[in-house]
């Protein structure tokens, strides 16, 4: 079992009242959760923002399918990023749209050179990248 910790912490009312609804909306049951959460939450988005360590992401990719070379441009650059790509899924959204959802494990400054290669592209509508972590850290 691991070792908790337990501290008190003065809080502004108003952002106790923020934080109380903020729990209410998504569905906690405790502070100490909530609090844990959001923690984790900010110490991987530092990681993130420092571009060390290896994580797993999903990017979210909508496009044009009919802008003139697009699908080979963005298939190329998906060639270039075979070892970090886990996994990819193309969905038909309209007749001129489509979208895929890719999702990478690796360091996330090549994670983040990759999504900023597809966001490059005229007829590229979306690019959206979720990054999360692998389980292992200590967080």
């Amino acid at each position: 079992m691991e070792k908790i910790t337990r501290f008190s912490v003065s809080i502004d009312n108003r952002l106790m009242e923020k934080f109380s609804q903020f729990m209410k909306d998504k569905g906690y049951k405790n502070r100490s959760k909530a609090i844990s959460d959001l923690i984790r939450k900010r110490l991987l988005e530092e990681e993130w923002e420092t571009k060390k360590g290896k994580i797993f992401a999903t990017v979210t990719l909508v496009y044009d399918h009919e802008v003139p070379n697009l699908l080979e441009k963005l298939t190329r650059i998906q060639h270039h990023y075979l070892k970090e790509i886990v996994f990819s899924s193309h969905l038909h959204l309209s007749e001129h749209n489509c979208m895929e959802i890719i999702v990478l494990k690796g360091q996330i400054k090549k994670i983040t050179e990759f999504t900023k290669q597809l966001s490059n592209h005229k007829g590229v509508k979306l690019v959206k990248l979720v990054p999360t972590f692998t389980g292992d850290q200590d967080l």
